[in-house]
């Protein structure tokens, strides 16, 4: 009776332990699916290029492998406009709903596609917003990791106006992200980091591919 009693206990304390294990094995999974595996990456090997090329390739292949919490940090600094930079916007701009440039990226990963523009050739306002397949430094870009932090950061209800700004004195395209009362909550812009020297002449702006 004993002998049949231990037996019965030892076969539940196997069970239990196997649905553990399956159902961490489950998370780890969707994890990984994420692109956020326990050995998530961090910016070390980034930061040590010397170009953007360089740094966008890098971000292309591991950008989906970074810790999230590291990459969101990283892409608000680029990207978030402090209170007080922000001089003027123009009233010409598009709006989107963070759910329509959710169904537009959604598919894709993190550096897989970036968010770009169409541009008025004669007013410079911005007409429409397009998905392109590669980062570029020549015109407005923004990695989909931005609006992915937007989403998490401001909630599926925010909106999110395009169009010009005065920040620091320089005409630049952001984002103007309000919540579901039309309360204006923050502002991204297309970031001027990192720098980079040309043959001794002053310090050119280049465009971050976060």
């Amino acid at each position: 009776m004993k002998k049949t009693v231990l037996m019965a206990l030892f076969t539940l304390v196997m069970v239990g332990c196997k649905e553990d294990y399956k159902a961490q094995n489950l998370e780890r999974n969707q994890i990984v699916g994420m692109g956020l595996t326990s050995d998530c990456l961090d910016f070390k090997e980034y930061d040590a290029l010397d170009n953007i090329e360089k740094k966008t390739e890098w971000l292309k292949k591991n950008g989906q492998n970074v810790c999230e919490h590291t990459l969101y940090e990283k892409v608000k600094e680029a990207h978030y406009i402090e209170s007080g930079k922000l001089s003027t916007r123009s009233n010409k701009m598009i709006t989107k709903t963070w759910d329509e440039i959710n169904k537009m990226t959604s598919q894709f990963s993190l550096y897989q596609k970036y968010i770009s523009f169409k541009i008025d050739p004669v007013t410079s306002d911005v007409k429409d917003i397009i998905l392109v397949d590669d980062f570029t430094d020549k015109v407005p870009c923004y990695s989909l990791a931005l609006f992915r932090y937007i989403g998490k950061e401001h909630g599926v209800n925010a909106v999110l106006k395009f169009g010009k700004a005065t920040v620091d004195l320089k005409s630049i395209i952001v984002i103007e992200v309000s919540d579901e009362t039309n309360k204006v909550v923050s502002y991204y812009d297309y970031s001027d980091e990192p720098k980079s020297r040309i043959a001794k002449r002053k310090f050119r702006m280049r465009r971050t591919p976060f």
